[in-house]
């Protein structure tokens, strides 16, 4: 199998594992994925593949602008405000990275991400465990 084959089959697989995920699967890839635009932004910049660079935190912030959107203000209280905050000032900094190519702002951007997954992994491995299926609206998903 050819390195490109190898990558279109995975497309295939992730498009498909975000459709038949339960939301808080989702929110755990969204995460993830979020993670690994950040961490191919910085190996770009390393490289100085500066196009490269843009398209992987262009994705990045597609992904936090996503979560964001995804927040359901009315249930979710305190909690989906200070995530909104958050995924504001994530999306900030990828701006601020972008245009002065700071590993810094990425690795808190990564971090910040990172301590989010590392909840909803907690999350998803209880919610696994109890064999109880978790709400779709609430704190992060909306009912939209």
């Amino acid at each position: 199998m050819s390195y490109q084959t190898g990558v279109n089959q995975y497309k295939q697989v992730s498009a498909q594992s975000l459709q038949t995920a339960a939301p808080q699967e989702v929110v755990r890839m969204l995460l993830g994925g979020a993670i690994d635009k950040i961490s191919a932004a910085k190996g770009a910049i390393e490289r100085s593949e500066f196009l490269e660079k843009q398209q992987n935190i262009r994705k990045a912030r597609q992904i936090i602008d996503a979560l964001k959107s995804a927040l359901d203000m009315d249930e979710g209280g305190n909690i989906a405000q200070n995530l909104d905050d958050l995924y504001g000032y994530m999306t900030r900094c990828l701006f601020d990275a972008n245009k002065t190519d700071d590993l810094a702002l990425l690795d808190e951007v990564s971090g910040l991400l990172a301590d989010l997954k590392s909840g909803w992994d907690g999350v998803c491995e209880k919610s696994a465990g109890d064999n109880t299926e978790m709400p779709q609206s609430g704190v992060v998903l909306g009912t939209a």
